[in-house]
């Protein structure tokens, strides 16, 4: 495309965007892609248009892989930095703020200053919260915030260093304890409890950012699912798990009543495999008890690890599978 094609259809890129609140969401994919189609199939521009896309029409799973592939095909300038900032706010939609932050503060490291600084900030913060870590979501809005007040901008800079400081108790049972006095340690309080979506959520972003330090290099753990729907949209299989580094995760599997013995196991397995070894899993690891289907899975190659017999009841056991993809 030579550099009067290019500026064209940036041009007409941008007249696409500009009738987006008047357009139902069906025509700007269709647009999108229309002119997507004019550019090479790893244009990173291109990829980044259809990601912005289908994050405008709320198809986030499909946003988060046409935003990967962009910054993968080498997507520069103001493109990029955009980019980074939706895939962000895709991946705190899909429900992991963790990697949401972890996203942010790697780019932030990196010392760049732009005009969406702000604009980051803002999505850290919210990943930051979603995640649990709302002081520190706090810290990060009141610091971006500092930067366009006409006054006080030193004062709200401190107190987003520690907005809410926190009392040394010992030091302030000590100012009023006589010497025959000992400080008595600040009560604590212990919940205990079934469901908490919550706690779910921040002992995951806190593991997360454990596990990030812990090994540099390698993308943070990443949910991978598989569902077959039938014609009604309606759910007949389901698989849900993970990959980290060469490893894959099987959580849960599942095949309606009706539908066992038709291949949809099968086909859930061939899937999830396919799709864990393009993310470069070298295995995949999962349980069963004997209950269940641990059979199922050796049908499919995944091979015994060791058993836990006694769980959850007598006479029953929990499998451990794996099986090698390469």
């Amino acid at each position: 495309m030579t550099t009067a094609g290019v500026e064209d259809w940036e041009i007409r890129v941008q007249q696409v965007w500009a009738s987006a609140a008047t357009r139902a969401d069906s025509e700007i994919l269709q647009a999108v892609d229309d002119l997507a189609a004019e550019r090479p199939p790893q244009d990173p521009a291109a990829l980044f248009e259809r990601a912005s896309a289908r994050d405008y029409a709320a198809q986030e799973a499909e946003a988060e892989v046409l935003y990967r592939e962009a910054l993968r095909a080498g997507l520069t300038g103001d493109r990029r930095a955009q980019a980074v900032i939706q895939l962000a706010s895709t991946l705190r939609l899909l429900g992991r703020p963790g990697e949401a932050v972890d996203l942010l503060e790697r780019e932030s490291a990196t010392g760049t200053r732009d005009d969406l600084d702000g604009a980051r900030a803002a999505f850290l913060a919210l990943a930051l919260a979603d995640a649990g870590q709302e002081r520190r979501a706090l810290a990060t809005a009141l610091t971006a915030l500092s930067d366009h007040l006409p006054q006080y901008q030193r004062a709200v800079r401190l107190y987003a260093q520690d907005p809410q400081p926190e009392v040394d108790e010992d030091a302030a049972a000590a100012s009023t304890m006589t010497p025959a006095h000992e400080a008595t340690p600040a009560p604590s309080r212990v919940l205990v409890g079934e469901a908490n979506p919550e706690l779910d959520r921040r002992l995951s972003a806190e593991l997360d950012a454990h596990n990030a330090t812990a090994t540099p290099g390698i993308e943070p753990a990443r949910e991978l699912t598989v569902q077959v729907l039938d014609s009604a949209g309606d759910l007949v299989a389901g698989l849900s798990g993970w990959t980290w580094g060469v490893a894959a995760g099987i959580a849960m599997t599942w095949v309606h009543a009706d539908a066992r013995g038709s291949g949809h196991g099968a086909r859930l397995l061939r899937e999830f495999e396919d799709a864990a070894r393009a993310r470069g899993c070298t295995h995949v690891i999962t349980t069963s008890f004997t209950f269940q289907a641990p059979d199922f899975y050796r049908r499919a190659g995944y091979r015994d690890l060791f058993h836990w017999d006694g769980l959850p009841t007598a006479g029953a056991a929990d499998v451990h599978l794996r099986k090698d993809l390469i």
